[in-house]
């Protein structure tokens, strides 16, 4: 597996990530859509709003990152980084959790 490290601000760091290859980066998102998916299901609505508040660099990171690779929306680059970095132990260092408080899911 290559490793990259990117170092400044989040936003610094979203968009040199997004120019290691944004060809490919729009590439997986339409894998990604071309799947079932509803940006309004509530556990997906929940689960970006407490990222936000409880991680705002990091989603400045993300809004950059898809910003940078020509992706649509925020959304968008969030069902990306669920998508592929949910399911892999390796996939991202990136950790969300729910809590009961979040709301119902």
């Amino acid at each position: 597996m290559r490793r990259l490290t990117f170092t400044g601000s989040p936003a610094e760091v979203g968009a040199a990530q997004a120019a290691v290859d944004p060809d490919s980066v729009r590439s997986w998102l339409d894998k990604a859509l071309s799947r079932d998916h509803d940006f309004e299901n509530p556990y997906f609505r929940h689960s970006q709003a407490f990222l936000a508040r409880e991680f705002p660099d990091f989603v400045d990171e993300m809004a950059v990152f898809g910003e940078a690779a020509g992706i649509e929306s925020l959304e968008q680059t969030y069902y990306l980084h669920v998508y592929y970095t949910g399911r892999r132990q390796e996939g991202c260092s990136a950790l969300a959790l729910q809590l009961p408080e979040d709301g119902a899911v």
